[in-house]
């Protein structure tokens, strides 16, 4: 039982990181990076000029 509890009080850190990270503007050079580790937030980086 322990152990889910501390998922369930890590869980809603981690979603705000990502969050923060999303809602943040990539910079050009790291752009390659991250369409690396999510192609559908390249697809949504290629819409936006």
């Amino acid at each position: 039982m322990s152990d889910t509890s501390h998922l369930k009080d890590r869980l809603p850190r981690l979603e705000n990181a990502v969050h923060a990270f999303m809602s943040n503007p990539i910079p050009t050079p790291l752009r390659p990076l991250t369409s690396t580790r999510t192609s559908s937030e390249d697809e949504m980086s290629e819409i936006d000029p």
